[in-house]
């Protein structure tokens, strides 16, 4: 199974499918299930208390593409037209597992 490292709370945002497209400055021709891992450091101290180093959730990466400024929203940030939005379905919560995650997609 191919995996993501994402930081939280990123990563829970995307479990509980308020943010369905995820912002990166490089793009991947893979496509299909995907596994989303929160990171061992979160992104900010607000963020300690959810999971991390954990599996979080599973997903359907089906598309890859330059951002547009409407994809804000969805993505959860602010537009960037240097950056790909990877654009997610089937979001599925999963059962957390410790995970040693790394960079790029990966094999879980």
């Amino acid at each position: 199974m191919k995996a993501l490292s994402i930081k939280q709370p990123y990563a829970e945002q995307i479990a509980s499918k308020k943010k369905t497209l995820e912002v990166r400055s490089w793009r991947t021709h893979y496509r299909g299930p995907l596994t989303i891992c929160s990171s061992q450091r979160p992104k900010d101290s607000e963020s300690k208390h959810l999971p991390l180093g954990k599996t979080i959730c599973k997903v359907e990466l089906i598309d890859v593409r330059p951002m547009k400024r409407k994809d804000a929203k969805a993505a959860m940030c602010p537009y960037d037209p240097d950056c790909y939005v990877w654009e997610l379905k089937l979001i599925k919560r999963v059962r957390a597992r410790a995970v040693k995650g790394k960079l790029g997609i990966f094999n879980l």
